[in-house]
C-alpha cells in the first residue's frame, strides 16, 4: 500500500502560520497583520487546496481532541452519578441523579417521538394526516 500524498508540504512558513490563525477564528485582515502580507493573499492562499487542507486538518483535528476531552469529562460524570444513585442519606439526591441520567440518556425524548409517531397512524396502518 501506498502513503497518502501531503499535499500541505509546499506551504511556507507564513502560509501555515495564517492556517493556524484562520483555524483559530482570526479574521483575515488580522491574519495577514500577523504574518506580514497584504489580506488579498491571505484570501488567494484560502483558495488554494493546499492551504484550505491544512487549515480542514487543523479543525478537524483541534475537533476530535474536543470530542475526546467530552466523552472523557461524560464518562467521569456518568461514574459521579453512578456513585449518588448509591447514596443512602438523602432520597432527593438519589432522585435528582436518577432523572439526570435519564435525561442525558434521551429517552424521554425518543419515548416521545414514538407516541408522536403512533398517534399520526391508525390501527389499520394509515396515516390520519
Amino acid at each position: 500500500m501506498t502513503d497518502a500524498i501531503d499535499i500541505t508540504s509546499g506551504l511556507t512558513e507564513a502560509q501555515t502560520e495564517a492556517a493556524n490563525l484562520i483555524a483559530q477564528g482570526v479574521k483575515a485582515v488580522d491574519v495577514a497583520e500577523a504574518v506580514g502580507v497584504d489580506e488579498s493573499t491571505v484570501s488567494r492562499w484560502r483558495r488554494k487546496a493546499p492551504f484550505a487542507a491544512l487549515v480542514q486538518r487543523i479543525n478537524s483535528e483541534a475537533h476530535l481532541e474536543v470530542i475526546g476531552r467530552m466523552t472523557d469529562l461524560t464518562n467521569r460524570a456518568l461514574d459521579v452519578l453512578e456513585d449518588l444513585l448509591d447514596y443512602r442519606h438523602d432520597p432527593g439526591v438519589k432522585l435528582r441523579a436518577a432523572i439526570a441520567i435519564v435525561n442525558a440518556s434521551g429517552i424521554t425524548r425518543m419515548t416521545r417521538a414514538s407516541a408522536h409517531a403512533a398517534e399520526a397512524v391508525e390501527p389499520d396502518g394509515a396515516s390520519m394526516t
